[in-house]
């Protein structure tokens, strides 16, 4: 690609830093999982983020990332799971799956969404 994925600019904001914002709109503290380019990703992020780095990044999938970033959390905790190579989700969708019981996953359209 050429570029940090993470990075690219949507709507003047580098997309990674749009869905902090929008997380922490919602009143939640974001944990990022770092891989590739993590001194760089690190470097750009707000201070209230948490982060967690997956040093084998190259060699593992996003399940991996996952563990690594559930196992750093108290058991009960809730979570949210959104991908940074997409928009992140209005306010509106975050706060709904805040509130709803259980696991739950926004549709649109019969298809399903993230985050989850």
């Amino acid at each position: 690609m050429g570029a940090i994925k993470a990075l690219l600019p949507v709507g003047g904001r580098a997309l990674l830093l749009r869905h902090i914002d929008a997380l922490m709109a919602v009143g939640l503290t974001p944990l990022v999982v770092l891989g590739a380019h993590a001194a760089t990703l690190r470097s750009e992020l707000p201070m209230r983020t948490r982060t967690v780095t997956n040093p084998d990044w190259a060699h593992s999938d996003a399940r991996t990332s996952l563990r690594l970033a559930l196992c750093t959390l108290p058991p009960s905790t809730r979570v949210l799971i959104t991908p940074v190579d997409a928009p992140p989700a209005p306010a509106d969708v975050l706060r709904a799956l805040l509130h709803a019981r259980g696991a739950a996953v926004p549709h649109c359209e019969g298809r399903e969404g993230h985050p989850v």
